[in-house]
């Protein structure tokens, strides 16, 4: 004879302790690490940005420190041409000062390039391949290149960047929260294995047409409610070892929490440590330009008077422009541990 049985049935798991809670807010914790190591690349993404800002900032003020260097050579060169002219400089005077120029234009040069790579990197970074239709300071920084941008100072950047607190690294970081959050996905995944060694208790309904009935030829409507409860003697497969891998990850993940914290914090000391020594370095820094500005004049005062030689002259207008790149390096160097502080903050600060 054909039999069938044909209807809905419908189960529902009253008791298996906790097993499938358990993995589920499992993958639960596993989605939640993703997004917070989410967030950490995001974090270095905007480190990577913010630095690469920074390094146009830097190569536009030594471009500028270089222009007005150069600038005050051209200056010398033309007054030393009619003192030659007039019979009170030398020939060597002249081709000394000529040289000076020559050297100072090279400089320039060499930081437009320098200028040009940087920008090719931000606009890299930030998915523009070129800007169009503007013009900036230091625009001619090489072929292909237009300029859009407006760009803070560093001087006007560490004034802002000066003020800022920024707290310390904490549990709540991205790095070590995702860590937190797969040692918690582990447990859950752990005790899901175990669970399904423990009884289950299930209830079920059926509601079935159904031929025949029993030893009679006839179609019937059954409805049939039935509770299980089942426990297994055997599975045959590695719950208890992948019960105990489970357990293993979790310790491997709180281990990695706590080496990561230890490290940012390691970090975050060290670079509030180099900001305090790039404090006192802006200042004397700040002294030094100021210094070697101030005998750059006199040297060419006295030159003027006869009392010094141009060579003299020409090392003090040298040693005023390395000065110059000496503070904006020193201001760069405190902007770029800033950067290094808001990415170990774990916070997304945002650029003005």
């Amino acid at each position: 004879h054909n039999s069938y049985s044909v209807g809905p049935q419908v189960t529902y798991t009253l008791w298996d302790t906790f097993s499938a809670r358990s993995l589920y807010h499992g993958a639960e914790r596993v989605a939640d690490a993703r997004k917070e190591q989410l967030r950490s690349t995001r974090l270095q993404v905007l480190q990577a940005a913010r630095g690469d800002y920074l390094q146009v900032q830097l190569a536009l003020e030594e471009l500028r420190a270089v222009d007005g260097t150069l600038a005050l050579a051209r200056a010398q060169d033309r007054e030393i041409q009619s003192r030659f002219h007039a019979g009170a400089a030398s020939r060597l005077d002249q081709v000394s000062a000529k040289r000076q120029v020559l050297s100072f234009e090279l400089q320039y040069k060499q930081k437009q390039t320098a200028l040009a790579t940087a920008l090719r990197e931000l606009l890299t970074v930030i998915g523009v391949e070129k800007l169009e239709g503007a013009e900036a300071p230091g625009a001619a920084v090489g072929p292909g290149v237009n300029l859009a941008l407006k760009l803070d100072s560093l001087a006007d950047t560490v004034a802002k960047e000066s003020s800022r607190a920024i707290s310390e690294p904490t549990g709540e970081l991205p790095l070590a929260h995702a860590q937190a959050l797969l040692a918690e996905a582990a447990d859950d995944q752990a005790w899901g294995q175990t669970a399904k060694l423990l009884p289950t208790v299930s209830v079920s309904g059926t509601a079935a047409l159904m031929y025949p009935n029993g030893p009679v030829k006839e179609q019937i409507q059954q409805v049939i409610v039935s509770a299980q409860v089942s426990m297994p003697l055997f599975l045959g497969d590695p719950t208890w070892k992948l019960a105990a891998s489970k357990r293993h990850e979790a310790d491997a993940a709180r281990a990695r929490e706590e080496e990561t914290l230890v490290e940012l914090r390691r970090d975050f000391s060290k670079a509030r440590t180099m900001l305090d020594s790039l404090r006192e370095q802006r200042k004397l820094a700040a002294d030094d330009v100021a210094q070697t500005e101030e005998a750059a004049q006199l040297y060419y005062k006295s030159y003027k008077s006869g009392e010094a030689r141009l060579i003299d002259v020409q090392n003090a207008d040298t040693q005023a422009l390395q000065a110059k790149v000496n503070a904006a390096r020193v201001d760069a160097q405190f902007l770029q541990q800033m950067i290094l502080l808001k990415t170990l903050s774990g916070k997304e600060f945002l650029h003005e």
